[in-house]
């Protein structure tokens, strides 16, 4: 399985000075509905961290398939409670398996042209060949 993160949008920041990256977080939901969007220079990339969860195992030896993920990246790196969805699955058991360890991702956080550290959304792959 390969899993490789394609970056998505962010609402927009104002600047990066002490505690915007924390405002622009607070109003991001409300600027989602408004269709703004940052100017993200470095989008989340998954970071191994220890103990890594790996990769989801099969539900059944030699199980094949694809799960597409969509999920919140936060200004921390982690991945938000409650954003995570299931775009596409070949199959339920896979998608559980991907959900099972999905929470245990870091990634570096998405940031913009200032150097903010900003929330993203991140369409995540997952082959299971």
């Amino acid at each position: 399985m390969n899993p490789s993160p394609v970056a998505a949008v962010t609402p927009p920041a104002p600047s990066c000075s002490p505690g915007a990256a924390a405002a622009a977080d607070s109003a991001a939901s409300a600027r989602d509905a408004a269709g703004g969007y940052y100017d993200v220079t470095d989008p989340p990339i998954r970071i191994p961290v220890l103990p890594k969860p790996g990769n989801p195992p099969p539900p059944s030896p030699g199980a094949t398939g694809r799960v597409v993920t969509r999920f919140i990246v936060d200004t921390l790196g982690r991945v938000e409670p409650g954003t995570v969805a299931v775009i596409k699955a070949s199959d339920v058991a896979l998608a559980n398996a991907v959900l099972t360890v999905l929470p245990g991702y870091a990634f570096t956080p998405a940031s913009t042209h200032a150097g903010c550290k900003v929330r993203q959304i991140v369409q995540l792959p997952f082959e299971f060949r």
